[in-house]
């Protein structure tokens, strides 16, 4: 098969995206709070001017604001050894798009992460914005979730996706593509807007012996875009995160770093969603309010 003929990018630029170690943006941080977790600032490249470039697919801002909300979370975690009982944690992104979450996934330690997009383009930028922020440890690649011989197998203790199920044809191969991809115990998060996909894509979860938590974004990290102005697609009213194991077939040497990892995401949860069902339960008067 003959390799893509690579384009002439269109004009690119780099802003800075910053990201408070707890999730929350360093000028909403009051107080010691904000004193003991200095904002981390992503640098991220992109179009210069999106409404008026062709990238690819027309996109009109050159990030989404599920990602944001996703890196935000990712920025919460430890991705380093030391916090994984000196496990290396192998990080993958499917749809990265302008690869925000996989560059803070290398920024808050991964041993290696791993940005994959089926637009080349898009990897093409974003490897720009690795070298902006000076990370040896990602790596690009095409990945087709159509094609399960381009995702690779049993490789990776944490998964990543960012509003990637935008159609129904993609429920079923991003949902085999999450299996497969992560270890024995690792870990996967997904965002999404409320389309009505994200049900069947639990549903096809549970066929492959996944059983996921669903929670909602609180809305103050709804709003957290709006400082960033057009940068950001930020006209959401409502994301769902999921987050799922996949089962331990047998003892596992990893084990104990996925269980560590795990905690972690448990424990960032209540620092940036609710439950679903608990929001679903106050919407009939039957929970108490909580912002």
């Amino acid at each position: 098969m003959a390799e893509e003929e690579e384009m002439e990018l269109p004009e690119l630029a780099e802003s800075e995206v910053p990201l408070a170690a707890g999730g929350l943006p360093a000028e909403e941080e009051e107080g010691e709070e904000r004193a003991q977790k200095p904002a981390r600032i992503v640098k991220l490249v992109h179009l210069r001017d999106p409404k008026a470039g062709v990238f690819s697919q027309a996109k009109k801002q050159f990030f989404w604001g599920t990602s944001l909300l996703t890196a935000s979370f990712v920025n919460a975690l430890d991705l380093s050894a030391e916090a994984a009982a000196g496990k290396d944690i192998e990080v993958l992104e499917i749809g990265g798009g302008s690869g925000l979450c996989s560059l803070t996934a290398a920024l808050v330690g991964a041993a290696s992460v791993r940005m994959t997009d089926l637009v080349p383009d898009a990897l093409r930028v974003c490897e720009k914005s690795a070298a902006a922020n000076a990370l040896s440890n990602i790596t690009f690649a095409k990945l087709d979730w159509n094609a399960p011989e381009t995702v690779p197998e049993s490789a990776f203790d944490l998964v990543i996706g960012s509003d990637i199920l935008f159609y129904r044809g993609t429920v079923a191969p991003v949902a085999r593509a999450f299996a497969q991809a992560l270890r024995p115990g690792g870990i996967g998060i997904l965002s999404d807007p409320c389309r009505c996909n994200t049900d069947d894509f639990i549903a096809k979860l549970e066929e492959l012996g996944i059983v996921a938590e669903t929670h909602l974004f609180r809305p103050r990290m709804l709003a957290r875009g709006r400082d960033l102005g057009p940068k950001a697609f930020v006209n959401v009213k409502k994301v769902k995160l999921i987050v799922f194991r996949r089962p331990l077939e047998e003892t596992d040497a990893t084990e104990d770093a996925h269980d560590i990892l795990w905690a972690q995401v448990q424990a960032a949860l209540p620092k940036f969603t609710r439950p679903e069902l608990e929001v679903e339960l106050e919407a009939l008067g039957l929970a108490p309010t909580s912002s």
